[in-house]
């Protein structure tokens, strides 16, 4: 197995001690590997189930790291159960520790903004926080910087305060706590932050709202930190289709939007293709030079899901060279996720309008 794998393995074990979801983005890895790669193991032919069999060795071996109870244990082992030697070289953990964690996507810059959070104790409630990101191991952290459309539209002065308030917010977190945080705009930066011994913080713009159909915004954004965007999130603009409206499915990129992802790649800004429509996809595949991300995306042939990814498409992205993250999201990694997120949905909609009554309110939701 490669260091790579070894290193997701480790983090699929961790998960499934915490939240017992490892199950399906394990699947999906496995399902990349296929569609990417038919030589599942490099230098051996292994066979299907055999190739599982390695797999769920692999994923025993590095539970056996995390912090999960063990039921009962035993002293002594059968005599006919073979003894894995392990190093500490190849333990799982030390390898996680010395590989770069990069998480691509938080939703946490919003809370920044509108609550004035405190990243550095450990929160109560929602699953970011600095305590959290060093127990994990976590090197690099991309904050999202995420205009709300139902506010701003798709685009105006509106939405590029809220975007630019947001790159404040991130800018400040690395200020009040240097010890911790620190602003990476680069590969290199990422390298030394880590060596340093701290975190590095990225930004990405989800959506392009904030750009407001300006081509001088997309450098001005790139000069302000933002390191990617993604055209749309889950309402279309004028110039890329969305995956999650009726428009988008029509909707790919017009000539302005074909602009703009060339002056990303001028740039060294990556696109993302999370979110946008499939005909927006495949005409960011056309246009764009420079490997593109999907920073959180699934596999559709495991959750029918319009922002997960088909087999076409991410063999495109191996291809370019691009890179499609792991998430873990039960709506977009379940079959039945979907149901079980609108009903969720549903009761969270039921408790938002209690607490307007309350209390009325201005920001929506982010789903």
């Amino acid at each position: 197995m490669t260091r790579h794998n070894t290193v997701i393995l480790f983090r699929i074990a961790r998960h499934t001690c915490v939240e017992k979801l490892a199950n399906v983005p394990s699947r999906m890895i496995l399902q990349k590997v296929k569609i990417t790669n038919h030589t599942r193991v490099p230098g051996e032919r292994f066979s299907g189930p055999l190739y599982r069999v390695i797999l769920t060795l692999a994923l025993a071996l590095s539970a056996l790291f995390t912090n999960c109870r063990m039921t009962q244990q035993t002293d002594q082992q059968p005599t006919s159960t073979p003894q894995v030697v392990t190093n500490r070289e190849n333990d799982p953990l030390q390898i996680h520790r010395r590989a770069i964690a990069i998480d691509m996507h938080a939703d946490t810059t919003q809370r920044l903004v509108d609550e004035r959070l405190d990243l550095a104790a450990r929160l109560t409630d929602g699953h970011f926080d600095t305590v959290r990101a060093r127990e994990g191991g976590l090197d690099a952290q991309f904050f999202s910087i995420w205009v709300e459309p139902q506010l701003f539209g798709g685009g105006g002065p509106g939405a590029q305060k809220r975007a630019d308030d947001q790159i404040t917010a991130v800018r400040e977190l690395t200020e009040r706590q240097p010890q911790t945080w620190a602003l990476a705009v680069s590969a290199s930066d990422i390298n030394r932050i880590t060596s340093e011994g701290k975190i590095a913080a990225l930004m990405g713009l989800e959506g392009g709202y904030a750009i407001d159909e300006r081509l001088e915004n997309v450098e001005r954004y790139y000069h302000l930190g933002v390191r990617y965007m993604s055209p749309a999130w889950s309402v279309s603009t004028s110039w890329a289709g969305s995956s999650n409206d009726e428009i988008g499915q029509t909707r790919g990129l017009n000539d302005f939007g074909r602009t703009v992802i060339r002056e990303m790649n001028r740039l060294g800004m990556m696109v993302d293709v999370s979110h946008v429509s499939d005909k927006t996809f495949w005409d960011i595949i056309n246009t764009s030079s420079k490997p593109i991300i999907a920073t959180h995306s699934g596999c559709r042939a495991i959750a029918n899901v319009r922002r997960n990814l088909d087999d076409e498409m991410i063999r495109a992205i191996a291809k370019g060279r691009g890179v499609v993250c792991v998430l873990f999201y039960p709506a977009f990694l379940e079959p039945a996720g979907r149901k079980k997120r609108r009903r969720s949905m549903r009761r969270l909609h039921q408790w938002w309008k209690r607490r307007q009554r309350k209390r009325p309110v201005t920001w929506p939701i982010k789903r």
